[in-house]
């Protein structure tokens, strides 16, 4: 990144309490055996990749008259370039009933990417193709459960447990440069991979036959 930008600080925070060790009247009944809650709050930072902060020529295999050949990248560089900036929170929950028999570790949780390194499509008429910039939004937010049953616990050892887990993950570009609403990052057998406003990240649109009746 340029010098001036070059120098990111990205901190992370959690923490947890344990309910059950602070109220201890939860645990006299019989059902519950351990509460805890638990959250967490992070940002991380991404630089560029090599080269994308000066417009370069690249060197061809071929010659020119016997002399050696050179061009421009498609990709205009961007001195000004920003880190990428990801957030995410989370929050969390333990319980365990009927002395472990049944335990619960739910975790709800929201990623918030900004400022993401980007090739943005220019006209043809400035000699490149796409620009390096900083722009758009991406959010990804879900939920990881796991429920663990113990039906079978004997005195002699034996013991049976099984477990069910569920995750959902909710992707969505929430913007783009200004003036934008999509960008196409693949097209192939007339259909495009596209970050488009409002839609997940990588939705594929295509064109359909029109049919009659």
């Amino acid at each position: 990144l340029p010098k001036e930008n070059a120098s990111y600080f990205y901190p992370s925070y959690s923490t947890s309490l344990v309910l059950s060790d602070l109220f201890p009247s939860l645990v006299k009944n019989s059902w519950l055996t351990y509460l805890k809650l638990r959250g967490g709050w992070a940002q991380v930072g991404a630089d560029a990749g090599a080269y994308q902060l000066q417009t370069l020529y690249q060197g061809s295999s071929n010659k020119f008259s016997g002399l050696p050949l050179y061009s421009l990248s498609n990709t205009s560089a961007n001195a000004f370039l920003k880190p990428e900036r990801t957030t995410g929170t989370e929050g969390g929950l333990e319980v365990s009933m009927f002395n472990d028999r049944v335990t619960l570790d739910a975790t709800y949780y929201l990623k918030v990417a900004r400022d993401q390194i980007m090739n943005l499509t220019v006209a043809p008429a400035t000699g490149f193709s796409t620009r390096a910039i900083n722009a758009g939004q991406i959010s990804n937010r879900g939920v990881e459960t796991m429920v663990t049953l113990k039906p079978v616990w004997n005195r002699n050892g034996l013991m049976w447990s099984t477990s069910f887990n569920y995750t959902r993950n909710r992707n969505k570009v929430d913007e783009l440069a200004p003036g934008l609403s999509t960008i196409i990052i693949a097209s192939q057998w007339g259909a495009n991979i596209e970050a488009r406003q409002g839609e997940p990240y990588g939705v594929i649109f295509g064109y359909a036959w029109k049919r009659d009746p």
